[in-house]
C-alpha cells in the first residue's frame, strides 16, 4: 500500500501544472454551471441562460488568464476561477445599472445645465 502512496506522490509531484490546470477547467465548469443556474432577481436584464452562459465562461476565462499571466497557478487559483465564473452574471448586471444610471444621470445634467431639462 505505502508503494502506491509514493508512486501517486510521485505522479501528482511530477504533473503538478497538469493537474492544477485539470483542476481550473473542472472549476470553470462548476462555476459556469452553477453561475447559469443560480437565479437573478426578478427585474434583471438578464433573462437568457445563454447570456448568462456567454457571461460566467468569459468571466471564468478572464480571471484564468489573468492567473496565469501572474504566474500564480496554485491551489487557491482554482477556487478564485470558479468563483468568478459563478459572479459574473451578477457583476455584469450590476456594471449595466451602473453605467445606465451615471450616463442617464451626466444627460439629465447636461439638459438642465443648458436649459433643456422637463
Amino acid at each position: 500500500m505505502s508503494a502506491d502512496k509514493s508512486v501517486t506522490a510521485a505522479l501528482a509531484v511530477s504533473h503538478k501544472t497538469d493537474l492544477l490546470l485539470l483542476g481550473c477547467g473542472v472549476a470553470l465548469t462548476l462555476g459556469v454551471t452553477a453561475g447559469v443556474l443560480y437565479p437573478l432577481p426578478e427585474n434583471s436584464k438578464i433573462k437568457s441562460a445563454w447570456m448568462k452562459g456567454l457571461f460566467s465562461v468569459s468571466g471564468g476565462l478572464a480571471a484564468f488568464v489573468y492567473m496565469l499571466s501572474k504566474g500564480t497557478l496554485d491551489e487557491i487559483g482554482m477556487l478564485w476561477v470558479s468563483g468568478v465564473a459563478f459572479a459574473a452574471p451578477a457583476a455584469a448586471e450590476a456594471v449595466h445599472a451602473i453605467l445606465v444610471g451615471a450616463i442617464t444621470g451626466a444627460v439629465r445634467g447636461v439638459a438642465d445645465r443648458f436649459g433643456r431639462g422637463e
